[in-house]
């Protein structure tokens, strides 16, 4: 080991600098007024050392056919990765990289000359990554969807980050614009800030405060949503433009600087920069990230590490990795090691400092299973004898409420016992599956059998409770012998027959009001006979009826389908009708800002009939404009299947106002409205 040889430098001159609050009425409720703040860089000595010190660098090429980029940690315990050569018709890629160096490649659904850049981890337990026309997100199976519609022409996304509002936020170094996009694909884009069209990275505090850089400045966005920039003119002046940031362990924001200084902001707005000794005509600096040792690694594209203490304490690390590959990016990985990207190479490598941390290991004992309504105290233990805390991997069958799992439907359950880590261990993980038993809750809204479009179910729970499931009130839409759309009630059913079973008595209407006619009361027609419905999972299951079986399932129509969390005030799935107009109904359901609408009424002989709108885009999250459409010559329940005709593509048009989550009006082709609301059984 060669000792530490510290070089003591001339302090960063001191100057004034101010922060700007701006107001920007698309996006903060209220208007601000403009705030100023004066500041001081702080005066900084920085010591340096160079060392030896042994360490362990992995670097790992195969599988791996472009330059790497952006690099983060997953969800699923991986590191994922962006590839992108840089040149047009080149193959660009999203790679994942397990903490054994095992490489998988992901380009399906990614546009030629996307060029994917940043890359985090979102709220929804997917990747987002920026693109030249939008932004990209991939599933942890591979699933890649890219969103462009929304953006400004050639947006140049650059920063990525996930929000404190559940969405993920993003900069545009083409536009100077700042957006966001909710997990199912809506986009938002605020004007352009006025700061030059060099916004840069993003990162999230843990308090929730978004950072991004910019042209040789900072800026931030609070939760409330007001945006700050540290000064009104360059806050770090001769190409002092932010890299890449992290949280460091102080709770400050630190960032690596062209210049190439290392930089540091505090919440306050005091902002300090710390020389490096990197000869800024041969080398600059790449990524940063805070250490489990509690310091802060940077890259310098000579191939060389350098760890630094808050208190500007420098000292670099030979990785071995030369110069002309250039690392790029990194990020602490699920190991504790650093992991980092090379922009011209095909790599990635792994690097563990010699000062290694001590390993922990959580112990999680098997829980029992748990009944619907039932809960038990997880025991889970780390060997650091820090605090270990639980998550649900299957939310719809299993919550917890601190060391507490509750059982809510019936099935499989996944548990992750997490310690986080601190300066001396890093994270750890453990995983228990068990099951819950007792009655499923169903999803509330549409199903199908795939093999069989244009009819189905519409089916929702209510009352429901962990004791047991509440009351299931469905329909069925399909045809009669004469191939016209008629529809049957089942339920309100009480109760299960047994676990996950229902017993259901179908019913037929008649004489009631008709599409556009003035109200009248439907009288009850006949009994149709008994249908069972035995469901497997919230969203699967087996329909009995007229003596045939049927496998059904959710039925999928806007983006993120039906699995997809809907954003705080969106119309809720389920039954709708009038009050005042008993005997007709409503089913209503949205997925990803799209709304299938579907209507249950008589036609002018008395009959019953459903038509159907959508699914179709709403015109904003309140407000859906569409047709009424009329189906016919499909098949029977119990009869061969035969697919059914658009008997009338216009029927007449349909609004629907919403002006609250459960409530809105409902205008039919003739102009007339009527108020609708959530339907309480």
């Amino acid at each position: 080991m060669i000792a530490a040889c510290p070089i003591v430098l001339s302090p960063i001159r001191e100057r004034p600098t101010k922060q700007n609050a701006i107001s920007n009425s698309a996006w903060v409720r209220t208007v601000t007024s403009t705030v100023l703040l004066r500041l001081a860089t702080a005066a900084v000595v920085a010591s340096l050392a160079v060392t030896a010190h042994a360490q362990v660098v992995t670097q790992y090429t195969a599988g791996i056919s472009s330059s790497t980029r952006f690099i983060t940690k997953g969800p699923d315990g991986n590191l994922w990765f962006t590839e992108d050569d840089g040149i047009s018709g080149e193959k660009t890629a999203i790679g994942r990289i397990t903490p054994a160096g095992v490489v998988t490649e992901f380009s399906a659904g990614i546009t030629q000359d996307a060029h994917p850049g940043a890359i985090t981890a979102g709220p929804d337990g997917n990747l987002w990554f920026a693109e030249a026309a939008g932004v990209g997100r991939i599933t942890p199976q591979g699933v890649i969807t890219e969103f462009t519609v929304g953006f400004s022409v050639n947006p140049a996304v650059r920063g990525i980050t996930a929000g404190p509002d559940g969405n993920i936020w993003f900069t545009e170094g083409g536009t100077s614009r700042i957006g966001s996009i909710t997990p199912d694909g809506q986009v938002t884009e605020l004007a352009d800030i006025g700061y030059g069209t060099n916004l840069g990275e993003m990162i999230t505090d843990p308090g929730g405060v978004i950072w991004f850089g910019m042209n040789n400045d900072v800026g931030k966005i609070t939760p409330d949503g007001t945006i700050y920039i540290a000064s009104q003119g360059p806050l770090f002046p001769d190409d002092g433009s932010p890299g890449a940031l992290t949280v460091g362990p102080d709770g400050n924001i630190w960032f690596t600087e062209d210049q190439p200084n290392i930089g540091m902001i505090t919440p306050a707005g005091v902002a300090k920069e710390f020389p490096t000794g990197v000869s800024p005509y041969l080398y600059h600096l790449g990524g940063i990230a805070t250490g489990n040792d509690g310091n802060l690694w940077f890259q310098v594209v000579d191939g060389r590490m350098g760890r630094m203490t808050t208190a500007g304490q420098i000292t670099f690390f030979n990785t071995g990795v030369p110069a002309n590959v250039t690392p790029y990016r990194m990020t602490l990985g699920p190991d504790g090691a650093f992991w980092f990207t090379e922009l011209n190479g095909h790599a990635i490598v792994r690097f563990m400092p010699s000062s290694t941390v001590t390993v922990q290991i959580v112990t999680f004992g098997a829980p029992s299973n748990v009944g619907i309504g039932q809960s038990e105290t997880l025991n889970a233990t780390a060997s650091s004898g820090l605090p270990v805390t639980f998550t649900s991997q299957t939310p719809l069958t299993c919550s917890i409420s601190g060391s507490t799992v509750n059982g809510l439907s019936g099935g499989s359950c996944t548990i992750v016992a997490t310690q986080a880590g601190n300066n001396s261990y890093p994270p750890a993980q453990a995983t228990q599956t068990f099951n819950i038993t007792g009655g499923i809750i169903p999803q509330a809204g549409y199903w199908w059998d795939p093999a069989e479009g244009g009819n189905g179910f519409v089916l929702e729970m209510q009352a429901n409770t962990y004791a047991k499931p509440g009351d299931l009130f469905m329909a069925v839409f399909d045809y009669d012998v004469s191939g016209r759309a008629t529809w049957y009630s089942a339920g309100v059913t009480h109760g299960q027959t047994e676990d996950s079973e229902w017993l259901n008595t179908t019913s037929t209407y008649a004489n009631g009001t008709t599409l556009t006619g003035t109200y009248q009361p439907a009288t009850f027609s006949a009994y149709a006979g008994d249908l069972t419905i035995y469901f497997t999972s919230p969203t699967q299951a087996t329909v009995s009826w007229y003596g045939a079986v049927k496998q059904i399932q959710r039925f999928d129509f806007g983006p993120g389908g039906s699995q997809a969390a809907q954003p705080a005030g969106t119309p809720q799935t389920g039954w709708w009708w009038a009050p005042t107009e008993p005997g007709r109904g409503y089913a209503i359901e949205v997925q990803g800002g799209t709304m299938f609408l579907s209507g249950y009424m008589y036609d002018a002989q008395g009959n019953p009939i459903w038509y159907a709108s959508g699914p179709a885009p709403m015109t904003n999250a309140m407000l859906y404009q569409g047709t009424w459409q009329q189906f016919g010559n499909g098949e029977t329940y119990n009869g061969s299947y035969k697919a059914p005709a658009l008997a009338n593509p216009d029927v007449g048009n349909v609004t629907v106002q919403f002006t609250s989550a459960t409530a809105g009006t409902l205008t039919f082709p003739n102009g007339r409205q009527v108020a609708i609301q959530r339907y309480a059984f």
